[in-house]
């Protein structure tokens, strides 16, 4: 069964390109923005491990192509973006363009965007993501380092109840992206001799409930605040909070394998 569904994949993927345009008209005069786009993940939105793991989990249905090979078997390609209606180009329209896929069902990027300062100040798009001018990588999650200080955690008392205050400076809810992708909130006492006491997780991202996606991100420019009650604190001597970043979908903390650490807060209690 598992030889067919890869059997399947393949025939869709290659479907897609033989009736497809890809960046070769484009790269003979263009050749520095093919070469960065070529390193970007748009450009391998339909081969990526994390992608192809989704899309054998939801039976390889074909509408997922439609985001992560509109064109081609790899991928996003230029006339994905520009249009197909040659050249010179009209302007891409940012976000509207972007919005196509990245409001897919199951996700809510450019929609957030839209409600939050950094559009209401005239970003878009393109000033975070493109990775310069000019150049098309398109950098995000899938790069490390451009997760670095992207949120914060605060750690308070208040009674028998820990209060944990998180922000983010992203321009849209986080995490971006579709139902895979998780932050994951993980709060632990420890005892003087550094053994867990005590732990509470939350999960943000989209949540499944009786097979319905609920949209349960981080929303942009207002901080989340989650009360935890009674976590027996008396049995600890330091709390930590860390915020986890996750683009793999099903995977939980406990794993220790595919999480970046957005932040992380320490109180110590006595």
């Amino acid at each position: 069964m598992r030889r067919l569904g890869r059997l399947v994949m393949v025939f869709v993927l290659l479907a897609v390109d033989a009736a497809g345009q890809g960046m070769g008209d484009c790269s003979d005069c263009h050749r520095s923005v093919a070469e960065s786009f070529s390193r970007s993940a748009m450009s391998r939105a339909a081969i990526n491990p994390v992608f192809l793991a989704e899309w054998r989990d939801k039976g390889h249905d074909p509408a997922c192509l439609g985001c992560h090979a509109p064109s081609t078997a790899a991928g996003v390609a230029c006339v994905d973006c520009h249009g197909p209606g040659g050249h010179p180009y009209a302007p891409v329209a940012v976000p509207d363009t972007c919005g196509r896929c990245h409001d897919a069902p199951g996700e809510v990027t450019v929609r957030s965007f839209r409600d939050s300062s950094a559009a209401r100040n005239g970003k878009t798009c393109l000033d975070c993501h493109l990775g310069g001018n000019q150049s098309h990588v398109f950098i995000g999650p899938s790069d490390p380092a451009y997760l670095r200080d992207v949120a914060s955690l605060r750690l308070a008392l208040a009674g028998d109840r820990l209060m944990v205050a998180i922000r983010h400076r992203a321009g849209h809810s986080l995490p971006g992206g579709t139902t895979g992708r998780a932050a994951w909130l993980v709060v632990q006492g420890r005892d003087g001799a550094g053994a867990i006491t005590w732990q509470e997780r939350r999960r943000f991202g989209w949540l499944n409930a009786e097979s319905v996606w609920q949209d349960n991100t981080l929303p942009p420019d207002r901080g989340v605040m989650i009360e935890i009650e009674n976590p027996g604190l008396a049995d600890s001597v330091e709390v930590t909070a860390r915020l986890l970043y996750s683009r793999r979908a099903g995977v939980e903390p406990d794993s220790g394998t595919g999480f970046q650490e957005l932040s992380r807060a320490t109180m110590i209690l006595r």
